[in-house]
């Protein structure tokens, strides 16, 4: 597998498609593959806005998670347990749940070492959640757990195990919520963690369409589970783990959102637009950062920046913003900038190293 493989398939929409070993996708009503999964949708009464949308709930997805609860916890409050207890923290934390299932799935069908994962290497897909959680913590005994070992080819992605999906639809949402908080500058990525009692209200926004209804489900979380979620991404663990590869993954999104932030500038400057960022800012399905950013209508070139700690922004983002405002194209910009943290992410996780081309940005976006 080459650089430009790795980064369309870690970044772009592919990932909702991935199944887990109970055949269910990562990105459940999201993906395409939801019409396979087994399904049991309820209406449930929850006492906030969710109860007038009239729409149903995804209790299969929640059976999921309830199956994990407190391994979910104990995950995602010993990330960075370290560090300081700031909204980038939380975000970097939402983000590094969403990364995990998406990497296990791609080192196992690519045959990668990626010795270098933080949830390690891969073995069979019977191990029991407190295996795959040695994994994750980085256990020397934790193996990672795929199925469909061995396989080297992308078109039929290995099945994480259930502990890695579940970190990752619990997280999803959280994600989105951080980032767009952090974009509208509502918060900043260095302000301390706001408490469970603020939080909650950022759900329901006065005047806005809440953050429990989608489009064809709502969140099947009672907001008891959901308060004890976000307090687990604000909360200090007792041993404190970290990851290599997810921080890369985090710059390269970053960049493409950057990209199309700058091609919404130019358009509405009236400027031409190269092909690419073009596409980026108006393709049906983008990763994940820049579709949040395409919904915040002032959002542009130096937003991305806002993701991160004053001190911790990524000298590739603000190489790619300086080239950009100096005049250089934004296609070449991209991918000068985002040559660095490719390569070393396919260092990290066994692959090829080849130079990044705009291909791997074309495949991590649909029409």
């Amino acid at each position: 597998m080459n650089t430009d493989a790795l980064v369309a398939s870690l970044l772009g929409p592919s990932a909702l498609e991935i199944c887990d070993v109970e055949g269910r996708p990562l990105g459940e009503v999201s993906a395409r593959g939801y019409k396979n999964a087994a399904r049991d949708e309820a209406h449930r009464d929850y006492g906030d806005a969710r109860d007038h949308a009239r729409l149903p709930s995804n209790l299969a997805a929640l059976r999921q998670l309830q199956g994990c609860w407190p391994t979910l916890g104990t995950l995602l409050s010993s990330y960075e347990a370290d560090r300081p207890a700031t909204m980038g923290r939380v975000a970097r934390r939402a983000d590094w749940a969403t990364r995990q299932a998406p990497l296990a799935s791609l080192a196992c069908s690519a045959g990668l070492g990626a010795a270098s994962i933080a949830t390690g290497s891969v073995a069979t897909s019977e191990a029991s959640n407190d295996v795959v959680l040695g994994a994750v913590l980085g256990a020397p005994s934790g193996l990672h757990t795929c199925s469909g070992e061995g396989r080297t080819s992308l078109d039929s992605p290995a099945r994480p195990p259930v502990l890695l999906a579940a970190l990752y639809k619990v997280c999803v949402g959280f994600h989105e919520l951080a980032t767009t908080m952090l974009l509208e500058g509502a918060i900043d990525a260095d302000d301390p963690v706001p408490t469970t009692e603020d939080f909650l209200r950022w759900l329901e926004p006065a005047g806005a369409p809440s953050w429990l209804v989608g489009g064809a489900q709502v969140c099947a979380g009672t907001l008891a589970q959901i308060a004890r979620i976000w307090e687990a991404l604000c909360e200090s663990g007792n041993e404190a783990r970290h990851d290599d590869a997810a921080p890369l993954c985090r710059e390269l999104e970053a960049l493409i959102a950057a990209a199309a932030g700058a091609a919404r500038e130019q358009q509405l400057r009236g400027e031409e637009c190269p092909s690419l960022a073009r596409a980026l800012l108006e393709s049906n399905r983008v990763p994940r950062v820049t579709e949040s950013l395409r919904r915040i209508p002032t959002a542009g070139l130096v937003h991305p920046a806002l993701l991160f700690e004053a001190n911790e922004v990524p000298a590739s983002l603000q190489g790619f913003a300086a080239d950009v405002a100096r005049g250089t194209p934004i296609d070449v910009a991209l991918l000068e900038h985002a040559r660095l943290p490719a390569t070393r992410l396919a260092m990290l996780l066994g692959a090829q190293p080849t130079p990044i081309t705009a291909a791997a940005f074309w495949a991590a976006r649909e029409d």
